[in-house]
């Protein structure tokens, strides 16, 4: 038998994308960002009302569009799409994009993501944090950049403890 070899390369697992869990197999990033879209759009879409009751000439003057009123509106409009979510996210782990693309939320461990955890540890500190002038828009960006990492995991899910697999 040979003497081990000091200088023989080791035997390191060099996969590009971690090993899927127990839960299901992690989603692509392309799944992720087509959720994403879905979820803004239907945002988007519960927003009009709010933007043809204030009229579209109230946005071209900025003394106007960032008026409280204004913004009161469009913050009743959305309403009825984070409550929709609360209902998707505390039934099935998904919000109205995941369930589309065919993905969810879970813990790392494989358990179950509550509602109470998406509100307090995925959506609400990042919220108030992309709400702060010039460092939001950063904080965002950054945020799904972390995405590129060898997980396929965002800030927010580091944070919350969660991975988004496939259903």
């Amino acid at each position: 038998m040979e003497p081990a070899n000091p200088y023989s390369s080791s035997e390191s697992n060099l996969e590009l994308d971690p090993p899927s869990s127990t839960e299901g197999e992690l989603a692509q990033r392309r799944l992720r960002l087509l959720a994403a879209f879905i979820d803004g759009l239907f945002m988007f879409l519960f927003m009009i009302p709010g933007m043809l009751y204030i009229g579209w000439d109230t946005f071209k003057n900025p003394a106007l569009a960032n008026s409280w009123s204004i913004k009161v509106t469009l913050w009743i409009c959305l309403i009825p799409p984070f409550l929709i979510n609360c209902y998707l996210v505390s039934s099935k782990s998904q919000t109205l994009g995941k369930s589309l693309a065919g993905i969810r939320m879970v813990r790392l461990d494989g358990s179950t993501l509550t509602l109470g955890r998406w509100l307090t540890h995925r959506t609400l500190p990042f919220y108030l944090v992309s709400q702060i002038p010039v460092v939001g828009g950063f904080f965002g960006l950054i945020d799904a950049l972390f995405i590129f990492g060898q997980e396929k995991r965002c800030l927010h899910d580091l944070v919350a403890d969660t991975k988004v697999v496939k259903v």
